[in-house]
């Protein structure tokens, strides 16, 4: 999301500064995933080639994620492509080893999103013991939820008349998960 940004306003700098950024977190997950200690940055490219884990043409993608290109719109858009292609291929591991319903990036939504919706209510107080309760501006919460004399309330209601076309998918998943496998019903 935050390189469709840049490459919305074709800001060509800066988005590929966004995904230099982006790129060590990156290359240290595929540490995680192979449970090894992430080395210090100046090993982290030449030690992730000794990884048991990791994809088949594992320096073309190396190439493809760092790769500026010239520097032009074309060669922005193909480097996220390159650094979304890993990640996903990172999450799927991780989210095969932890069991997870959901990509690994939207756990901790999916789980405080979960206990807000089975407690229907809870106090700013509790909540704040949970998460923060600047979460609630986020997507789904902010489409089910409403604070009112201290007390954090869920719209059922709301929840089950979520479309798909009402947020960012990533959001909207983490809300249909929830909602399925918590097995909501309306409230008459």
């Amino acid at each position: 999301m935050a390189g469709d940004i840049w490459i919305n306003r074709q800001d060509i700098l800066q988005g590929h500064y966004i995904l230099n950024n982006a790129v060590m977190p990156l290359i240290s997950a595929m540490f995680i995933s192979n449970e090894e200690y992430i080395p210090h940055d100046k090993w982290l490219i030449h030690m992730s080639r000794t990884l048991e884990w990791k994809p088949d043409n594992w320096d073309d993608v190396l190439i493809n994620i760092l790769s500026t290109g010239n520097f032009d719109l074309d060669s922005l858009i193909s480097r996220q492509k390159a650094i979304e292609e890993l990640w996903v291929y990172i999450d799927k591991r991780l989210t095969t080893k932890t069991d997870l319903k959901v990509s690994f990036m939207q756990k901790y939504y999916f789980e405080t999103f979960k206990i807000l919706i089975e407690k229907g209510k809870i106090t700013t107080e509790e909540w704040e013991k949970i998460s923060s309760i600047n979460i609630l501006n986020n997507q789904p919460f902010s489409d089910v939820t409403y604070i009112s004399n201290g007390i954090i309330y869920v719209d059922i209601n709301k929840l089950l008349s979520l479309k798909p076309d009402n947020m960012y998918q990533w959001f909207y998943e983490v809300a249909d998960i929830v909602r399925t496998q918590l097995n909501i019903k309306a409230i008459k």
